[in-house]
């Protein structure tokens, strides 16, 4: 049986209650198989209020960390989805499914592939959060806004990438199970074999310093719906690095500007009308942006034509990677949590005391969370053991 029965079922795609219901793998079974034996036993996540009835001490976790993770077969994570949206949502996993295997034999690739390959990432990192809401028995009281189809290719979206030097086979993914995830859906890592993937999107996570249209304040209101305040217009000129949070290892920078929301915003969709925002557009009537690789001090977009020009120069360790690629999840989580999400002024005192609280619950965990990984990390960096920044 499936993962998530606990609630009401809805279709993780639309949102709707599915009339012919079938069942969705947020992690599919093409990239489970790919990585494993599909029956195989995976950690998904942390049983937070398990950690709130037992643990003592930091030292409790680090000693026993299988105590605190639920524990069941891959081929299990699956949540409720309507027949059609599986169905078209079925052309984009054959699309990444391509590009994934690419990436794994570190092929060429062109901007086209990065497009199809965020839209996936879109997709996973949704839908994961969806699917904690059924495990965790939606925490937090935050009722979801929107579900996958409304989220895919909408904001701001970018990719760390890095190689391990091993031919392992292992598929995991971090941020999911942790509040600021619940709240902030922004940001998660892949990792799928020697390949790992940290994903970032926000609305106006890079405008400003892409040169794109930006606004000077963002609210973000109780349920997730954000509020933009006095959008100027673009500066026409990239300031690096796009985000203002520094990444611990060496590895590959991809961005894409996405802007679709802002169109149909009459106020404001003016100010993508220049032409410095058309140059780097694919589609400036869709509001999809270039897809740009960084190189040193400059961005380069990424061309039609196949190259091998993304594929990370520097192998890590292995005792290094996992901890590392956490670590900056969690971080960068944290990052977006302090800078993005600030309180609609026309909240009414009682969400404000909510939100207030539940915010205080997030940075503690992530912070209890951060200071666990380090514990690790450090003592692999201490040992001379990987490269980093």
């Amino acid at each position: 049986m499936c993962r998530g029965n606990a609630l009401k079922k809805t279709c993780v795609f639309c949102g709707l209650r599915p009339e012919v219901k079938t069942k969705e793998h947020v992690i599919p079974q093409w990239l489970i198989s790919l990585t494993g034996e599909p029956k195989r036993e995976g950690k998904f996540g942390v049983d937070w209020k398990k950690v709130a009835r037992e643990w003592r001490s930091e030292n409790a976790w680090y000693d026993k960390p299988d105590n605190y993770f639920r524990t069941f077969s891959f081929d299990q994570l699956c949540f409720p989805a309507c027949a059609e949206c599986n169905a078209e949502f079925g052309k984009l996993e054959d699309s990444a499914k391509r590009v994934v295997e690419t990436m794994l034999n570190w092929g060429a690739l062109m901007g086209s592939d990065f497009h199809v390959l965020l839209d996936w990432l879109d997709k996973v990192r949704i839908g994961l959060w969806l699917g904690w809401r059924y495990l965790e028995k939606a925490p937090y009281k935050v009722s979801p806004k929107f579900h996958i189809a409304r989220r895919i290719g909408m904001h701001d979206r970018m990719i760390y990438i890095f190689r391990v030097g091993s031919d392992r086979k292992r598929l995991y993914f971090a941020g999911c199970d942790l509040p600021v995830f619940a709240v902030l859906p922004c940001c998660f890592s892949l990792s799928i074999n020697s390949l790992h993937i940290l994903n970032v999107s926000k609305d106006w996570l890079f405008a400003r310093r892409i040169g794109f249209p930006y606004p000077k304040v963002i609210y973000e209101a109780a349920g997730g719906r954000g509020c933009a305040v006095t959008v100027e217009a673009g500066r026409g000129r990239v300031m690096l690095p796009l985000l203002q949070q520094e990444c611990r290892l060496e590895g590959t920078e991809v961005y894409q500007p996405m802007y679709p929301e802002q169109l149909q915003m009459e106020d404001i969709k003016g100010l993508y009308d220049v032409e410095y925002v058309r140059q780097r557009s694919r589609d400036a009537n869709k509001g999809i942006g270039m897809v740009f690789r960084r190189e040193g001090r400059t961005l380069v977009s990424l061309a039609e034509k196949p190259d091998v020009g993304w594929v990370p120069s520097v192998r890590h360790s292995v005792e290094l990677i996992d901890d590392a690629v956490v670590l900056q999840t969690l971080e960068t989580q944290m990052w977006l949590h302090e800078k993005f999400l600030k309180l609609d002024p026309e909240m009414s005192a009682e969400e404000r005391r909510k939100w207030k609280d539940m915010g205080a619950v997030c940075r503690r965990a992530s912070r209890f969370y951060i200071g666990v990984v380090k514990r690790g990390f450090h003592s692999e960096v201490d040992r001379g053991k990987g490269r980093m920044r």
